[in-house]
């Protein structure tokens, strides 16, 4: 190997080894402020570079080291929390439960309904022959009921009866029949909804009314 050879080969040697010791950043205090690496005070890490040929001109930064310690006080910037972000409540999921199967009324069905108490309360008041001489033909088109008020279990006979004491029209014995709103004939009836009554009275024809439980 010649001579230039060799002396190019140790320059980048030394080259690669001046870059590789400055690359370790060393501790500063800046004597002024010096945005934006810190304000007057602060201590800093930087370049040795950065720091011999910027900082130390005109005496901006002071070294940090074992025997010499910081020239002024020392300035510690407040640390930056980020807020934690606000919990928000949750809506309350809709509570599960039995689905409400009680028809709405038509303004029909209203109307038949406070006749149905007007009749009541008459009847209650007047003697007891003039209750009882209620016609099927007074039978309103719709006969509306609470479930609540009919008895359980509700079979054709224990409907037959309240129907009869309620109504004030005397029913032949078996003389309901009871279909339901898809036209399924029932022998019982379990909750609440619209149904067909075939009524047999003593004195005359079957006659079809209107049953709202609701």
């Amino acid at each position: 190997m010649s001579l230039p050879t060799r002396q190019v080969c140790i320059a980048k040697q030394f080259t690669r080894s001046l870059t590789k010791a400055n690359s370790k950043k060393l501790p500063v205090q800046l004597l002024q402020d010096y945005p934006p690496h810190g304000v007057k005070g602060q201590i800093i890490e930087v370049a040795p570079a950065f720091m011999r040929n910027v900082l130390h001109v005109d005496n901006k930064a002071c070294y940090i080291t074992k025997e010499h310690g910081p020239r002024i006080p020392v300035f510690t910037p407040p640390k930056v929390t980020t807020p934690a972000p606000a919990k928000t409540k949750k809506a309350p999921a809709p509570k599960s439960g039995k689905v409400d199967a009680t028809p709405a009324l038509s303004l029909d069905e209203l109307s038949s309904l406070f006749s149905n108490m007007k009749s009541g309360s008459k009847s209650r008041r007047g003697s007891p022959q003039a209750a009882a001489k209620a016609t099927p033909d007074s039978l309103p088109e719709s006969l509306l009921y609470s479930f609540d008020d009919i008895p359980k279990p509700a079979t054709l006979a224990a409907l037959s009866t309240f129907l009869s004491e309620a109504t004030k029209v005397e029913f032949l014995e078996d003389g309901l029949g009871i279909e339901d709103s898809e036209g399924a004939i029932l022998s019982e009836v379990s909750k609440p909804g619209r149904y067909t009554c075939d009524i047999k009275v003593a004195d005359g024809k079957p006659i079809k009314r209107k049953l709202v439980l609701y």
